[in-house]
């Protein structure tokens, strides 16, 4: 009898199983002139990248085991800087409540981080998570949090993480209210060196959203409001309080993407001077005063698994300009792609 129940059980738990998997590749090959050499060298950063996962499901997709790599790797003759990171998560999904945990790719937030955030380096090389995220979607609104732990202690290295809280919730057809609460932690080596000392970020960034669609496929969406930083070195002590306005557009029509940010305030990185990119992860561009980035973008292919893009951005400061041009291709796949029940929308551009 026993024997009996064992094997109903391993068939109910076999036929509730479903195989899982997904395909993700890049190529990208942008170019950065202009700019103050000191702090936005020129340079031409060509790569691919490459991510696959496979898993298990179980329960309708309630439950989700996925694993496989990234593999990033340089265009260049000697085929140095090659980076291949793990991806291993537990995903849970029912109606409106998403959990992951383990090395969590970032394609599953629910939006790209803004720049002032997450500059397009990190975003190139680092494609995965390293903690987990919390989500809750409606058709009204979102909520999201997530950790990523950035760095453990070694002898040498400091240990360094971010946590970020994000949401939206539509007041109106077309206005939303959101934005993104950040604290990033940075603390000491292994060696506990006496010049070390912990170091604490909170980004405080408030936002009104305006979204709209037309009927022939055209978007537009309207960001504004805030970015207030609370930065401190505990080894003075001094809390430093900057504070800038931040407005953004988006918008597509066909093939023709633009982006347009305007940043006006002071320095949000204040120490970034003394700890570089590992405290805080924005791009360089927002530490003047004065700060405008347009992207105009053409997709010369978009289907729901194919974006090829030709892109053109424009830094201007009050202190220096920066053009980068960018050519890119991003393929994308999953299984239930392969089995022809492909998205009506679009491939979302991840660079």
């Amino acid at each position: 009898m026993l024997l009996a129940l064992l094997l109903v059980a391993t068939a109910v738990i076999v036929q509730a199983q479903e195989l899982v998997w997904d395909i993700d590749a890049s190529a990208v090959v942008n170019n950065r002139e202009g700019g103050d050499k000191a702090e936005a060298m020129d340079q031409t950063i060509p790569f691919t990248r490459l991510a696959a996962e496979v898993g298990i499901s179980l329960d309708d997709s309630t439950h989700t085991l996925m694993g496989g790599a990234a593999w990033f790797q340089p265009m260049i003759e000697n085929l140095g800087g090659c980076k291949v990171v793990p991806t291993l998560y537990y995903r849970y999904s029912d109606g409106p409540w998403h959990l992951a945990l383990g090395w969590v790719p970032r394609t599953q937030l629910v939006e790209p981080l803004p720049t002032y955030l997450w500059n397009d380096s990190l975003n190139y090389c680092t494609p995965n998570l390293r903690g987990g995220v919390a989500q809750v979607i409606t058709q009204r609104a979102y909520a999201q949090i997530f950790l990523d732990w950035r760095q453990l202690p070694t002898q040498r290295r400091r240990e360094a993480f971010n946590a970020v809280l994000s949401g939206y919730y539509r007041l109106l057809p077309h206005l939303s209210v959101g934005g993104y609460v950040q604290y990033n932690h940075l603390a000491k080596s292994k060696n506990d060196d006496i010049e070390e000392h912990v170091c604490d970020d909170l980004t405080l960034n408030p936002m009104l959203r305006y979204q709209t669609t037309w009927d022939n496929g055209a978007w537009l969406r309207i960001d504004g409001g805030a970015i207030i930083q609370l930065q401190r070195d505990r080894g003075d002590g001094n809390w430093l309080s900057p504070a800038a306005a931040v407005l953004s557009a988006q918008g597509q029509w066909r093939w023709l993407e633009v982006r347009q940010t305007f940043k006006a305030g002071g320095d949000i990185y204040p120490l970034r001077k003394r700890y570089g990119n590992l405290f805080n992860l924005g791009d360089n561009y927002y530490r003047d005063d004065f700060y405008s980035r347009t992207d105009v973008i053409g997709h010369l292919i978009q289907t729901s698994n194919v974006d090829v893009t030709l892109g053109m951005t424009l830094h201007v400061t009050d202190r220096k300009t920066g053009f980068w041009q960018q050519l890119a291709a991003r393929f994308y796949i999953d299984g239930s792609g392969w089995k022809g029940r492909k998205s009506s929308q679009k491939l979302r551009q991840l660079f």
